[in-house]
């Protein structure tokens, strides 16, 4: 009875999987994609429609027998919120939206601080109490979040605390907490689908630079989500790194870039600077062959957004 059950979720996860592809689908296909009888399909879809996950949206042009039925995602079955924690120069932004399973935004909200706390977050939180849709909260923070405890951070305030279960347990929601630039190569991943292995540098202009690491087509965390701080690599000392931000931001960068060359040879490696606007160009004793294609990010901002986006849908997606 147990397999049964299991076989039985497994099809309807291949059926529902194909409609986070955010095309519209007939019955057929779908057969033919989740490699399953018509009669399954039928059921699954059926099951489908009366949970309100996808939806009925006419029919198929006929090729001269009975009209096939097409059906699509319903994107406002269940919402997602996203939180964005990023330092500016003199102040902390706490940006947020939610949108439904297409992206489309359904609200946004943002504090601006000299100093930010927990509260702030769940003020933000509190902003979008009335929309029962909302299925899981996103938050990306500019620091190291391990099984939702807080370590290295730029919000000095947040050091410490166990984030996702103050959240959870207050909200009643799944939380998802992820490094800011970690969103953000997710987010460049989307560009570059055929790119197994890339990497994403963020240069801010007031600290140290970030990295994001996706190997194999999957986020790299390493074993305690330390993957990508770039900032502790052993040939600058915090105080060159700050002095070479001020007088030379770009050999900065360029000797960073270079290191992940060496290091973990990405097919890509996308960078963004709050520090300087010119293309970055890599000259070394490295042969050619090996240096990855460099790919100048103009607006960090809407590559986070596209991350905690893939982030949430997936999460969704995922948990049926």
């Amino acid at each position: 009875m147990r397999k049964n059950t299991e076989l039985k979720q497994q099809n309807i996860q291949a059926i529902r999987s194909c409609f986070y592809e955010f095309q519209v689908h007939t019955k057929n296909e779908l057969s033919k994609k989740a490699g399953l009888s018509l009669a399954a399909t039928t059921n699954i879809l059926q099951y489908l429609l009366e949970t309100k996950e996808i939806e009925y949206v006419g029919d198929a042009i006929s090729t001269g027998g009975r009209k096939s039925k097409n059906y699509i995602l319903n994107k406002e079955y269940k919402h997602i919120l996203f939180l964005m924690l990023l330092k500016e120069k003199n102040k902390y932004s706490l940006y947020s939206h939610s949108t439904n399973l297409f992206g489309e935004v359904v609200d946004e909200y943002t504090i601006e601080k000299e100093e930010a706390y927990i509260e702030d977050i769940e003020e933000m939180i509190d902003h979008y109490t009335n929309d029962r849709r909302i299925d899981c909260i996103v938050i990306s923070i500019p620091g190291v979040c391990h099984e939702g405890l807080v370590d290295i951070c730029d919000y000095e305030h947040l050091k410490g605390i166990h984030l996702r279960d103050r959240l959870q347990s207050k909200y009643a929601k799944k939380i998802i907490i992820e490094n800011d630039v970690n969103v953000a190569s997710i987010g460049i991943e989307t560009y570059y689908p055929d790119v197994a292995h890339l990497a994403f540098v963020y240069q801010p202009e007031c600290d140290y630079v970030g990295c994001g690491l996706i190997i194999n087509h999957q986020l790299h965390n390493g074993f305690s989500h330390f993957a990508g701080e770039l900032r502790y690599l052993p040939y600058y000392t915090h105080e060159d790194q700050i002095k070479q931000l001020e007088s030379n931001p770009k050999g900065l960068l360029l000797n960073q870039i270079l290191t992940l060359c060496v290091v973990m040879n990405p097919e890509v490696i996308a960078y963004y600077s709050d520090v300087f606007d010119d293309d970055l160009e890599l000259s070394s004793d490295i042969d050619q062959r090996h240096l990855p294609k460099l790919i100048k990010i103009s607006d960090y901002k809407s590559i986070l957004k596209k991350g905690l986006f893939n982030i949430g849908i997936k999460n969704i997606k995922e948990r049926g």
